[in-house]
């Protein structure tokens, strides 16, 4: 592990993530999106990996996926990883992570995420798109 190799321990992890998380630019915790009753934070879209069917600018309501629930295979989720931060894209449940694919697969290569480096797992609930 980077950070025990460095004699960096969990600690430092969880206070490296609490400021990624605080300063994150495309996470929202705020209540901005009203036709969505119960989610956990807004997540503006940026980059093309998702197009055609999610664009830079959407924002998406996210609600937290509980440890050890099931995923919806090939469904669009935002996982946060200690290694990457956010990412966006279609998961597939795999014995030791999950696979991460893009809807351009010819353009943006599949890459695997290992369990432990997932902190959270949210699961699109609902979009909003602006018209500019």
């Amino acid at each position: 592990d980077y950070y025990a190799s460095r004699g960096l321990g969990d600690v430092y992890k969880r206070q490296v993530y609490d400021y990624v998380k605080k300063n994150a630019k495309n996470i929202r915790y705020s209540s901005v999106i009203k036709q969505f009753s119960k989610y956990n934070l807004v997540y503006e879209v940026s980059g093309d990996w998702m197009l055609p069917d999610f664009k830079p600018g959407d924002m998406l309501a996210l609600v937290e996926v509980p440890e050890n629930a099931p995923i919806m295979n090939g469904s669009p989720y935002v996982i946060d990883t200690m290694s990457t931060g956010l990412i966006f894209r279609l998961i597939y449940q795999q014995e030791d992570g999950l696979l991460c694919r893009s809807f351009n697969d010819d353009r943006f290569a599949p890459f695997s995420i290992a369990r432990d480096d997932i902190y959270n797992i949210y699961r699109v609930i609902g979009m909003l798109r602006t018209n500019v």
